[in-house]
């Protein structure tokens, strides 16, 4: 069979250029122009909770007594919390783990030192707490390391209904877009049409700490805490079609 030539083929190749659709100039014409913008909205409000994990941490030689201790402590300590106005909704266990603690001495070749060994055994036991009444946080605090918790974590300031304030973040988003988009149009001379489509970025808040958000008791007097306030952000962007 013969081979083709390189002019054959180089016709061929022409050919199906040619037959293949290219877009046209009216295609291109028909393609609106747009604007794109992305806007920014931020609502700044106190937080009306407080979250913060209370958890207790025993040690003893053996895990049963570990165990039993830490479950006394940690008993008292909800008990106590209870007592100081949290509801039972509001406490929820995060974490139970029991440890070995080893000894210092490490093993090594030459034989000279013992192996590491079990010397006692640890317990932690951790509960989430949710505080709706701010300003009992310092008492909660002082609650619960007077009845045996020895590790704190917080306070994390929150909403128990963040979503009017994420509306209200998200209308002013949709203005500060619309409020680029006019500038923008405004500078390149062309007018502002439909809007062709709308595309939410995302939701946020951020605590703003306002000086100490937690300081050791003195003389027993209740831990300070400073809620400050919360950043809710929403950002969405926006496409405009635009005209002359």
């Amino acid at each position: 069979m013969p081979i083709p030539s390189a002019a054959l083929l180089a016709a061929c190749l022409s050919a199906l250029m040619l037959l293949a659709p290219t877009p046209s100039i009216a295609d291109e014409e028909d393609r609106p122009r747009t604007i794109s913008v992305t806007g920014t909205g931020k609502v700044a409000v106190e937080p009306d909770m407080v979250m913060m994990s209370a958890g207790v941490i025993t040690e003893a030689e053996t895990a049963r007594e570990a165990l039993s201790e830490n479950t006394a402590q940690t008993a008292s300590m909800i008990e106590a919390l209870k007592a100081a106005g949290i509801a039972a909704r509001d406490l929820q266990t995060s974490n139970v783990s029991i440890s070995p603690v080893w000894s210092d001495r490490r093993y090594q070749n030459n034989g000279n030192n013992e192996p590491p060994r079990i010397v006692a055994y640890q317990v932690r036991n951790t509960v989430s707490v949710r505080i709706r009444a701010l300003e009992t946080t310092g008492e909660i605090l002082d609650t619960v390391v007077t009845e045996g918790g020895n590790q704190i974590s917080g306070p994390h300031f929150g909403l128990i209904e963040p979503e009017p304030h994420q509306d209200e973040a998200r209308k002013k988003a949709v203005a500060d877009a619309r409020r680029k988009a006019g500038i923008i149009a405004e500078a390149a001379g062309v007018t502002l049409a439909e809007i062709i489509s709308i595309d939410e970025g995302g939701i946020g808040g951020i605590p703003i700490p306002h000086g100490r958000t937690m300081a050791a008791a003195v003389e027993a007097a209740p831990v300070p805490i400073e809620a400050g306030e919360l950043d809710i952000t929403a950002s969405v962007s926006v496409v405009w079609k635009i005209t002359d």
